[in-house]
């Protein structure tokens, strides 16, 4: 039989689908957990969703490089077959030509870029390891400027709550740098008994987070808020015009 190969909108439906499903069961969580049932079995719930989508971000991130990925990269060729061919063209055709070529430069780093988003995590070697390979990856880039403080470094979780963790910087991180327009950042965590506190700032513009929240592109924080409810976590949200925001989360151990 031949292998079917899903289109970009298919899979982009298939994860509102998810995030859909995820937010029922957070919903449904948030009851168990109003009736004081045990936080294992809210870990177990956890363990499930998270597992669900990481299987989806991997397929995402498989369809971006060998599709998407694949495909741009055709198109480059195609582009220096052909610059040879430029040099009898008028300054202003080439460069337009030059600036087809930057544009997909920069679409292909976009691309590479949100594959490694969505790819599984891993923890191999603990929730701060892998925090701070992601903050060096961002410092490397130049575009934002991290400043990180991991008190308790050895800081050990089950699984499902490291998982939580990363996903959650992570997409807050994704946010300033597509929104926020902030030069610098700065994250603090550390585990005060049996909770994990998470605070990230930048330097930003600032942002109406209960607009945004039901605005199309506020899925991520979605997302977010959804996930600290399930496990009975709490997010506070500070943000000023051309200021800057802050969050500040506190997640359950146990």
């Amino acid at each position: 039989m031949a292998a079917t190969t899903q289109t970009g909108k298919e899979i982009n439906e298939e994860k509102t689908s998810s995030l859909k499903k995820l937010l029922e069961a957070g919903r449904t969580l948030q009851q168990a957990g109003n009736h004081h049932h045990p936080f294992n079995e809210k870990l177990e719930w956890i363990e499930t969703l998270i597992h669900t989508e990481e299987l989806e971000r991997r397929r995402f991130a498989e369809y971006l490089n060998d599709e998407l990925g694949a495909m741009l990269a055709g198109i480059k060729l195609k582009f220096s077959s052909i610059e040879k061919d430029t040099l009898n063209l008028s300054v202003d055709s080439k460069e337009s030509f030059n600036a087809g070529v930057n544009l997909l430069d920069d679409a292909i780093e976009q691309i590479r870029n949100l594959a490694h988003h969505e790819m599984p995590i891993n923890m191999d070697f603990g929730l701060t390891n892998a925090i701070n390979n992601l903050v060096n990856r961002i410092n490397d880039s130049a575009l934002l400027a991290i400043q990180i403080h991991i008190i308790n470094s050895e800081i050990s979780l089950p699984i499902a709550l490291e998982t939580t963790a990363y996903r959650i910087l992570q997409e807050l991180l994704k946010n300033i740098l597509y929104h926020s327009k902030a030069i610098n950042s700065s994250i603090f965590i550390y585990q005060h008994g049996s909770t994990l506190l998470i605070e990230i700032s930048d330097d930003g513009i600032g942002f109406n987070y209960q607009k945004e929240l039901h605005h199309p592109r506020g899925l991520g924080l979605k997302k977010i808020f959804q996930r600290v409810q399930m496990l009975g976590g709490k997010i506070d949200v500070l943000s000023t015009q051309k200021i800057g925001t802050k969050f500040s989360i506190e997640l359950p151990l146990k």
